[in-house]
């Protein structure tokens, strides 16, 4: 009678790996799934689950340990042309099979959403989904790897969630700044375009800090080239004097949205700024720059170091 039992336990076992190890009958043959960096074993096999490529994300998490103990799961955007088993996607995910070709494309730091389009393959357009107003300063400045296949809509949902997560470490810091996440990533973005390096980005984040704090405007030219399309030497007295939010010499306090897509290295220097009693700053046609306590010392800069 044990015996019996015994058989009928072994014979339901295996009927459910059976069934489990089986392509779901929605299985998604031509799409495109990523498995992206940093993912655990247990994450991967969730996606994969969510997505109905397998049955049951335990079921392959017991294949992978049982039968893929020595590999690794490969990170990238995997496509199959046919249903494939539990085993079989155990198999590609571990072996990198099924992969699809990946474009590197890098964004750069201080860039706008619409300046990020020049680095799309031109099957992309990124610029006719994206409302700069509402996602410039989040679309995360960095380095990515997409197919063909990608949708702009998806590429964007990978700008965010990466600033997502690269903001995350900051959260604590960003709360006890006196400025809210938004605050900060407008004025990262500033200082993103005014500096050029950490210790700039730290010295022009405590000179700009210290307008706000006594409201005085914070007459930025960056924020002129991102309404005008104009660099500093451009602007005119009248581009000085346009009727905008975004005009920093007329308005005080912050423009009303960033002005590019800063990195990680201006969110810091808005967060842990060089302090000074610093009012002024230029930059020099060498690229060095030059800080003034008083407006009288900013224009002995200015008659110095911008003949």
């Amino acid at each position: 009678m044990l015996g019996v039992l015994v058989l009928g336990v072994i014979v339901a076992g295996f009927a459910l790996s059976t069934q489990l190890n089986d392509a779901p009958d929605n299985f998604p043959t031509e799409t495109d799934i990523v498995i992206a960096e940093g993912l655990t074993e247990n994450d991967v096999t969730k996606v994969l689950a969510a997505n109905n490529v397998v049955r049951s994300s335990l079921y392959l998490y017991m294949v992978l340990r049982n039968d893929f103990k020595n590999a690794y799961v490969q990170a990238g955007t995997y496509r199959f042309n046919s249903p494939k088993t539990t085993a079989e996607v155990a198999g590609a995910i571990t072996k990198g099979d099924s992969m699809t070709p990946l474009i590197k494309v890098t964004f750069p730091e201080g860039f706008t959403a619409k300046q990020f389009t020049q680095y799309l393959p031109p099957s992309f357009t990124l610029s006719d989904i994206v409302d700069p107003i509402q996602s410039e300063g989040y679309l995360f400045p960095d380095t990515y790897f997409i197919s063909n296949a990608t949708k702009p809509s998806d590429l964007i949902t990978l700008l965010h969630s990466n600033f997502d997560k690269k903001i995350k470490p900051y959260t604590a810091a960003i709360k006890n700044s006196g400025f809210t996440e938004n605050e900060v990533i407008i004025l990262a973005s500033i200082i993103e375009r005014e500096a050029k390096d950490v210790a700039s980005k730290k010295m022009i984040s405590g000179v700009l800090q210290n307008r706000l704090h006594i409201n005085m405007p914070l007459q930025v030219d960056a924020a002129f080239d991102y309404i005008l399309n104009k660099e500093s030497s451009e602007l005119t007295d009248s581009d000085l004097a346009i009727d905008s939010p975004y005009n920093t010499y007329t308005h005080t306090g912050l423009p009303p949205t960033p002005i590019s897509n800063p990195g990680l290295e201006a969110i810091d220097a808005v967060l842990n700024p060089t302090p000074s009693d610093y009012l002024y700053y230029l930059t020099a046609p060498d690229g060095t720059f030059h800080y003034a306590r008083t407006f009288e010392a900013h224009k002995q800069n200015k008659a110095r170091y911008l003949r």
